[in-house]
């Protein structure tokens, strides 16, 4: 077997690690292989891909860790159902990092809600509708015991992109929030001001809109929330 030299240098080493990355990528696709099915052994891989034991192992553990596959005991590696899991925790992680960027997780959940807003006034069900009022309703409960709703605010909008159907939509919404209240810090209270019925007004008037089949009302809502947001935010900067 013809085995492709691993070079030496530092540089040379990386774009040979993502060569061989590449090349397994290649080889899932060529075989066709599909979620659940079982990889080769390593010592079938290394003799299909022309690589050393110690270059294979390093390019499945950087796969695993892509989400495209998984090591299941009893089993050996399989290929993974594709997500983005691995993709948007490390996007998470650099908004934590980066703690300049409240502002860009603002405009990246205000152009969410903005572009699936539409879909969402023509395909909520009634049912639907009645529980985004009941999040809203639960939301002024916790108004007036003067208690955090930061969970029931969570729960209405996460239950706002479940109705699009839309998986990434749902995971961007995710990870855009709770990075956001990793920058808040504290105790994962983002910050509120004395205008909480205006806050509740805004989630109302959104969910009412939807009620109504209203796209150009649910927008003008969805812009009016944010813009209560931005007084909020230069408020407290």
């Amino acid at each position: 077997m013809l085995i492709t030299p691993e070079p030496a240098a530092t540089g040379e080493k990386h774009a040979f690690k993502n060569l061989i990355r590449e090349r397994m990528k290649a080889f899932i696709v060529d075989e066709k292989l599909k979620p659940g099915d079982k990889l080769p052994t390593e010592e079938v891989l290394c003799e299909r891909l022309q690589i050393s034991r110690s270059a294979l192992r390093e390019a499945l553990a950087s796969l695993e860790a892509l989400g495209m596959i998984e090591a299941r005991q009893g089993s050996g590696r399989v290929v993974r159902d594709f997500n983005f899991d691995a993709i948007l925790s490390n996007l998470a992680y650099g908004f934590v990092i980066r703690r300049q960027t409240r502002q860009h997780i603002k405009d990246v959940r205000k152009a969410l809600d903005l572009f699936f807003i539409e879909s969402i006034v023509m395909v909520a069900t009634e049912a639907q509708i009645e529980e985004l009022r009941q999040k809203v309703r639960d939301i002024q409960q916790k108004m007036r015991n003067k208690d955090s709703y930061v969970k029931e605010d969570y729960e209405l909008h996460r239950a706002m992109f479940a109705i699009t159907g839309n998986p990434l939509a749902q995971q961007l919404f995710e990870i855009t929030w709770d990075a956001n209240l990793h920058i808040d810090d504290g105790d994962g209270t983002p910050p509120r001001q004395a205008s909480r019925r205006h806050e509740l007004s805004t989630h109302s008037n959104i969910v009412e809109a939807i009620a109504l089949r209203d796209i150009v009302g649910a927008r003008m809502a969805v812009l009016a929330h944010y813009k209560h947001m931005d007084r909020v935010l230069s408020s407290e900067s």
